[in-house]
Formats: C-alpha cells, sequence, structure tokens
C-alpha cells in the first residue's frame, strides 16, 4: 500500500507534466495572469496610420474602454495586414455602441517596417493603426508572445480586463458583452 501511495503522486505529477509539455498551457494561463495583474502602458510617440494618411502622435489620454489587436516583430506582417480587413468589424463593432474604442498596434520587423508600413498606408481603412517601430511592446515584456493575449479590452487605467476577440464566434460575442456589462456597472455607465 505505500508503493502505491508514492506512485500515485508522481502519476499525477507526471500527467501534469505531459498535458503542459504538450501544449504550453501552464505558460499561457502565467503570461495570462501577469497580463491581467499589468498595467499597459504606450510609449510617448507612435506613428499612426488613419484611412491612408499618416501623423506622430502620443497615445490619447483613454476616456473609455479600448479593444486593442497586437501584431508582434515575430508574426507574418503579411498575414497580420490581411487580417486589417476583419479589424474593420471591430471598428465598426465598437462605434455601432460608442461604449468602447478599437485601436490596432503593429510592431513590423525592422527589415520589413518601411514595406509594411507604406501597404498599410495603401490600403486606407478606417481603422487608427499605431506602429510601434521601436518594439517597445515586445523589448518592455507587456504584451506575451501567445497569440492568444493579443486581442485584448484595456480600462480607463490601462489594466487589461478581458482577453479575446468578441467577433470570432457568437459565444465569444456574448461573453466579451457580458464582461463589457460588468465594467460599465461598475463605473456608472450603460450598455
Amino acid at each position: 500500500m505505500s508503493v502505491r501511495i508514492k506512485i500515485k503522486p508522481l502519476l499525477w505529477l507526471a500527467m501534469l507534466l505531459m498535458l503542459v509539455g504538450c501544449n504550453g498551457k501552464l505558460s499561457l494561463i502565467k503570461d495570462s495572469f501577469r497580463f491581467y495583474n499589468s498595467e499597459v502602458s504606450f510609449p510617448d510617440q507612435m506613428l499612426l496610420i488613419e484611412n491612408g494618411d499618416t501623423s506622430t502622435v502620443a497615445m490619447p489620454k483613454i476616456d473609455k474602454p479600448m479593444l486593442v489587436r497586437f501584431y508582434g516583430s515575430y508574426e507574418c506582417s503579411d498575414c497580420a495586414l490581411n487580417h486589417m480587413r476583419d479589424n474593420v468589424r471591430l471598428e465598426k463593432y465598437s462605434k455601432k455602441n460608442g461604449l468602447f474604442d478599437f485601436i490596432v498596434i503593429l510592431a513590423p520587423p525592422t527589415e520589413e517596417s518601411e514595406s509594411i508600413i507604406n501597404k498599410a498606408i495603401g490600403m486606407s481603412l478606417p481603422l487608427r493603426i499605431y506602429v510601434d517601430s521601436s518594439h517597445y511592446y515586445e523589448s518592455e515584456g507587456i504584451i506575451p508572445k501567445s497569440e492568444a493575449t493579443h486581442t485584448f479590452m484595456i480600462d480607463t487605467h490601462y489594466t487589461p480586463f478581458y482577453l479575446g476577440n468578441p467577433l470570432r464566434s457568437t459565444k465569444d460575442k456574448e461573453h466579451f458583452e457580458k464582461y463589457l456589462t460588468k465594467y460599465l456597472t461598475l463605473h456608472n455607465q450603460s450598455y
């Protein structure tokens, strides 16, 4: 019987290690927890692309929740540009009720930066695309590498309170609206 007691914890440990080793869920959980307990700061200035026009701007003060879609330098930049049309849907969704803003942060690899910026300008999309040429978010470790954390909502204190793309599915949209409603209720706003 004592052999059985010693083997049981070892089996549980082995199964946990296999689960974590196979799909990295523990790493994602750690990253998400750290991310939820952080502040998403912004660099002093960034290039803004909106409707094909560019300007260098400071990030505006957030006066309502903001949904952010982040594309890091380790992601396929052309793929990110191909997703911009989907991001237009997120922008329309945010404007539909006016209770949250939406922005895109694009951090193209240095060697592709000029080309990607020119392509983004040429798309003339009705989006606010902030270009992180200095790779501020990656160098500061602000946004985890896991793509699961690359669409998130921040509150007026720049703290993430929701992870995920609300337009990915009906269930995700309902989940998002539940969290947004909870946030707005706590802050005396309505949805």
